[in-house]
């Protein structure tokens, strides 16, 4: 389901749009449906329905500490809950600055991977 069709099943915040229809915009006279979604529904999708990314760490911290979290294990993940690719990013860098490896959506992600599993959450 892409993001557009997600955005559809709640109230828009623009236009009142009820879940399951279309967005509209005013004409001289009422309102027309349109084909495109308004973003603040996008958004208010998005807060309202929180993903899981998965954050991985270099293979150096095999060998040092890390310097923001002296448990980390390169051969885990820590899983990060946020509503976008972006809100997630942020709340990684403000917990372990720039060192980590990689911040994968939970559809590239490959646990099987990571044998340590869930080091620790994010919410």
């Amino acid at each position: 389901m892409t993001t557009h069709e997600q955005a559809l099943t709640i109230i828009c915040p623009v236009c009142n749009a009820m879940p399951g229809r279309a967005c509209t915009q005013p004409t001289d006279t009422s309102r027309k449906p349109v084909p495109w979604v308004h973003l603040p529904r996008e958004f208010a999708w998005q807060q309202a329905n929180p993903q899981d990314f998965f954050l991985t760490f270099g293979i150096e911290y095999r060998e040092k500490p890390h310097p923001y979290w002296p448990e980390c294990d390169p051969s885990g993940w820590v899983r990060v809950t946020a509503p976008t690719f972006e809100s997630a990013l942020d709340k990684v860098k403000a917990r372990f600055g720039l060192e980590w490896s990689q911040l994968y959506p939970e559809p590239n992600f490959d646990r099987a991977k990571f044998p340590a599993g869930e080091l620790m959450a994010l919410p």
